[in-house]
């Protein structure tokens, strides 16, 4: 006969089994989503900083015109959900061109790059090429290693784990 005792402890072991596995479903669940939004958000403000800067008046001469333009792509940065710890600037884009990174503003570092479009005809305002870009290193996430295999799986860039988001543009 089973007593009461006996029932109760293996209600224990029952729900600890079962807790284990809710539980490791729900981490994986986050830890899966978690980099995908942030992902999301990192594209999400680098477009919005981009449509910012295209309305910046192309007419004024190129150094004003790369400070207006930081200036943009900074307030739609800043003004975004993402905290100031996750925000970090790219490298510029490996594409054999030569980009100059945007001048930084109000204490924040530069998040885009910008060069004057090549073959411009002469006597016509120059065309612009844009790229603004957001990326973090931190962990926002505690990554499980088990073995060779790291959940979640992220990106790496000279070993170390890297969410990314971008978004180029000619004006």
């Amino acid at each position: 006969m089973f007593s009461k005792q006996r029932q109760r402890g293996a209600v224990a072991i029952e729900f600890a089994a079962i807790f284990m596995l809710f539980f490791t479903l729900v981490y994986g669940i986050i830890a899966f989503s978690i980099p995908v939004v942030v992902r999301m958000g990192f594209q999400h403000y680098s477009a919005e900083a981009a449509r910012a800067a295209v309305r910046v008046d192309t007419s004024v001469n190129t150094t004003q015109f790369a400070q207006l333009v930081s200036q943009q792509v900074t307030n739609q940065v800043t003004a975004g959900w993402l905290p100031a710890k996750w925000r970090d600037s790219c490298p510029a884009p490996s594409d054999g061109t030569t980009w100059a990174a945007l001048p930084s503003h109000n204490g924040q570092p530069s998040y885009g790059y910008w060069q004057t479009e090549a073959n411009a005809r002469p006597g016509r305002t120059p065309r612009y090429r844009l790229y603004v870009c957001l990326q973090t290193h931190d962990s926002i996430v505690p990554q499980i290693v088990l073995g060779d295999i790291e959940l979640p799986p992220l990106p790496k860039e000279n070993g170390r784990s890297v969410i990314r988001g971008y978004t180029m543009t000619t004006f």
